[in-house]
């Protein structure tokens, strides 16, 4: 069982932002807090000149993002 909330995991070095979806037991479907932490995250790429590119991905193996967990 996984014991981490869901949430959105954003890393940046140099001119590549990394973002993961992490729900995996949802099969990465967003809640509402993650919806609000994906607009902080788009807000501080767009604010960061020296982020060039940005890589989406989801956690686990089975989905990259599946809608949303209602």
């Amino acid at each position: 069982m996984n014991s981490t909330p869901p949430c959105i995991d954003f890393q940046f070095e140099g001119p590549i932002a990394r973002i993961t979806f992490n729900n995996p037991a949802s099969r990465n479907a967003l809640t509402w807090p993650m919806y609000e932490e994906l607009k902080r995250i788009c807000d501080a790429i767009a604010n960061t000149p020296e982020i060039g590119v940005a890589i989406f991905r989801g956690a686990g193996d089975k989905a990259f993002v599946s809608g949303s967990d209602i």
